[in-house]
């Protein structure tokens, strides 16, 4: 009687350790495949949608975008519980730059060892010394800039995939190539006079074309301008001689459509590409979207 305990045991002892060897197995090969997991977060729908065609089809990445698809620009954007749990496990951190990203000192304070790339390095910014313009994304050329600093900075990060990410980016860089040369073929000596904005985003379009800005209202999502300050446009536009006032259709068209209808401007609304789906031709399609209407200006006899 004896003997049989003693064998039971024996038999309870090995099952045991047997079931202890399979889950520590299998939790060994769940860490695994986390750790081969690259998990690259982009701070907004710009720099996702880049990101997206340089790391198309290369394996073990993991792409998230920390702000909504339709979030617009980040503007005094507050990070959310939401955002910081994305980061949590983020190896990579790629932001647009130029002062885009106002919260990444307390991202960089909360995960130090996060690696940030910034996709605006090196390109040179519109906009005054104190208050930089950072809606590069909006001239192809420098676009074209951004999506090899992201190649680079990714190629550092994941050495073994380098290849991929340099060939994604020259297949996708020819394509905004064609845009830009497109652009640059638009004969623009009918806005000679400049226009007025009211997004700063256009003042890249505009410099890709050589048309000069008279002046260039911020406008967020929900923001209206006060009567007083749509009276200082009028004027502008009125001593200027401007006849044409770009505005983002993200924005409501109330104060510039006032500015049009009290000066006989025509208004024209351009796409800043700051939202959308997750398609990665989303900014080709839209930049297309913003030559045509750029040729139905300057082409209207």
């Amino acid at each position: 009687m004896l003997k049989k305990k003693i064998v039971l045991l024996a038999i309870m002892i090995v099952v045991t350790l047997l079931g202890v060897g399979v889950t520590v197995v299998c939790d060994k090969k769940e860490t695994n495949q986390v750790d081969d997991t690259l998990t690259i977060v982009t701070s907004f729908y710009p720099i996702y949608i880049a990101t997206e065609n340089i790391v198309d089809g290369v394996k073990g990445i993991e792409l998230v975008n920390l702000t909504q698809n339709q979030g617009g620009c980040l503007h005094d954007y507050q990070l959310t519980t939401t955002d910081m749990r994305k980061l949590e496990n983020a190896d990579i951190f790629i932001i647009n730059g130029g002062g885009m990203e106002g919260f990444i000192e307390e991202i960089l304070k909360t995960y130090p060892q996060i690696t940030v790339i910034d996709a605006s390095k090196g390109i040179k910014l519109l906009g005054e010394a104190s208050e930089k313009n950072a809606h590069v994304w909006m001239n192809p050329d420098r676009y074209r800039m951004q999506l090899e600093n992201i190649t680079k900075g990714l190629s550092t990060a994941n050495q073994v995939n380098e290849a991929r990410y340099q060939k994604n980016c020259d297949t996708y860089s020819k394509k905004v190539a064609a845009l830009s040369k497109e652009i640059k073929s638009l004969d623009a000596s009918k806005l000679k006079n400049g226009i007025i904005s009211f997004h700063d985003a256009f003042a890249y379009l505009a410099d890709a074309l050589s048309i000069p800005v008279i002046h260039s209202i911020d406008l967020d999502k929900d923001t209206y301008l006060s009567a007083g300050e749509v009276a200082d446009v009028i004027d502008e536009v009125r001593e200027n001689n401007v006849t044409y006032i770009f505005s983002e259709e993200q924005l409501s068209e109330s104060s510039p459509k006032r500015v049009a209808e009290e000066t006989g401007a025509t208004l024209c609304i351009i796409d800043s590409l700051v939202s959308g789906d997750t398609d990665k031709d989303a900014y080709l399609t839209g930049m297309q979207k913003n030559i045509k209407m750029l040729k139905q200006v300057l082409e209207d006899e």
